[in-house]
């Protein structure tokens, strides 16, 4: 159990990490600086609720404190299939409109399959 958990925790400090290379990748330089701070304060939030979980929880119920975990994971594994677009191979783009093309002319390219 106590290795669960701490692999769940060192999850959730990888996952902290990887929020900074991928963001400043997917929102154009106008709203970078605004969209990185709300994720950050998400996971900030998650760095919170974290000992919260791991420590208190696990002397009330160990299942309980596996769901939320679980629930968790689940929870990031479907926003990450719903992100909206691939960053490799792709340039930093300047403006909102053409982020918006993009999207777009992606789409177009989806229906075609």
């Amino acid at each position: 159990m106590v290795l669960f958990l701490f692999c769940a925790r060192g999850s959730v400090s990888a996952m902290f990490n990887i929020l900074y290379i991928y963001t400043p990748e997917v929102y154009p330089t106008s709203i970078r600086g605004l969209a990185l701070g709300t994720c950050s304060t998400f996971a900030r939030i998650g760095a919170i609720v974290t000992p919260f979980t791991a420590q208190v929880l696990m002397e009330v119920s160990p299942s309980l404190a596996i769901a939320i975990y679980a629930g968790s994971a689940f929870l990031a594994s479907i926003c990450a299939l719903l992100l909206p677009i691939e960053t490799k191979g792709r340039s930093l783009k300047n403006k909102i409109d053409i982020i918006a093309e993009m999207d777009s002319e992606q789409e177009d390219s989806e229906d075609e399959l």
